[in-house]
């Protein structure tokens, strides 16, 4: 016969539980376990952290301990909703009393139902951290927050409030060299001590103020002959005015005119 297996050992479940067991860390679940220990003042007795708090009495007892009557009343009783609502009023009094928010806390399912113990420690760590900032002293398996200095600097574990030489980078450690200007645009300008720092180099300035002006050469221009006799610059050129007026006229042959021979016989 094939092995039976649960519903839960397949699909999104499955995957949650891989999930699950993958971030489980077996020290963090005997930290949290004796930090309960020491504040309901009862043993676990060896049981798995879950089965332990599946009641809700330990918890409820945990909080009165952190802040005292913050849950008048603990259910004794075994019917599985008033062991539920014991848990639910250790989440009430973490949100009331120590102003923990939704995603610092676990769920009643996750003890109850036995689903999630990273979740269940996690939330623990959270309640911790909180009693502490409250004002409670006793036992805290939280890690401890960095102080904020009172010279108002930043943040920052063990050295009162100054920023570490990592935190800072290279800032202020790192020795500063001289910076190089031989590759500058305008060194040799500033070198020569011909102009401040913010005159304009030759280079910047293009031609102009730079090059030597040259004269412009019009020996191409199409009146230069024109003005080179002095006739005024303003004069049009031979060449620009065609062959009128320029050319010398000359006798216009009628030889070949169709009627040239009745004109030279002076006949109408």
């Amino acid at each position: 016969m094939a092995e039976h297996r649960s519903d839960l050992d397949y699909g999104l479940d499955a995957d949650l539980k891989a999930k699950e067991a993958a971030k489980y860390d077996p020290a963090l679940e005997k930290m949290a376990t004796g930090f309960l220990e020491d504040l309901a003042g009862e043993s676990s007795g060896g049981q798995p952290l879950l089965k332990w708090l599946k009641d809700g009495k330990v918890l409820c007892k945990a909080m009165n301990k952190v802040k005292p009557g913050a849950i008048p009343k603990v259910n004794d009783s075994t019917m599985p909703f008033k062991q539920m609502e014991n848990i639910a009023n250790f989440l009430q009094a973490c949100r009331k009393e120590l102003g923990m928010k939704e995603n610092d806390l676990f769920t009643t399912p996750d003890v109850y139902d036995e689903r999630s113990v990273v979740n269940t420690i996690n939330g623990l760590i959270n309640f911790s951290r909180a009693a502490t900032k409250g004002g409670f002293s006793g036992p805290s398996i939280a890690p401890k927050e960095a102080e904020k200095s009172t010279t108002g600097k930043k943040w920052e574990i063990g050295t009162g409030g100054d920023v570490s030489k990592m935190n800072m980078g290279s800032l202020g450690i790192m020795e500063r060299a001289h910076l190089d200007t031989t590759h500058d645009i305008n060194f040799g300008n500033k070198a020569a001590g011909t102009g401040t720092s913010g005159d304009a180099t030759k280079l910047s300035m293009g031609s102009s103020g730079v090059m030597e002006r040259t004269e412009v050469s019009k020996s191409n221009d199409i009146n230069f002959g024109n003005k080179s006799a002095g006739t005024g610059s303003g004069d049009v050129s031979m060449m620009s005015k065609g062959s009128s007026e320029v050319m010398e006229r000359t006798q216009v042959s009628h030889a070949n005119n169709i009627d040239f021979g009745a004109k030279s016989a002076k006949k109408p």
